[in-house]
């Protein structure tokens, strides 16, 4: 329930974790990752607490994260959104953004 946001905590995790890939058709590649997430805080908060969503039936969550690759250097990174899943689209940024995104029924694009 929306009143249930007014007492969330705000809380922030900063993960890293290594990620090694294999398969038959190619040698083994390695990363390094950097994973922020933050919930109940700022703007995401205000947006969700906001009389607008829920005349329009939206009930968002102040919940995000990004995942940036900062090892191996030098490689680029397409910037995907997730919605717990990966969308079909990119963002342009040089990381990958997750957040409970108003997606469509077909989850093909995002809500706005």
């Amino acid at each position: 329930a929306r009143s249930d946001l007014r007492s969330l905590t705000p809380s922030q995790s900063i993960s890293q974790i290594d990620v090694r890939v294999s398969d038959s058709a190619a040698s083994p590649s390695a990363a390094r990752w950097l994973i922020v997430q933050g919930m109940g805080a700022g703007r995401a908060l205000e947006i969700c607490l906001d009389p607008a969503c829920e005349r329009y039936g939206l009930a968002p969550i102040p919940w995000a994260g990004v995942a940036a690759r900062v090892m191996p250097t030098g490689l680029a990174t397409e910037g995907r959104p997730y919605c717990l899943l990966p969308l079909p689209s990119a963002t342009g940024l040089p990381v990958h953004v997750n957040g409970f995104f108003e997606v469509s029924s077909n989850r093909r694009d995002i809500w706005h």
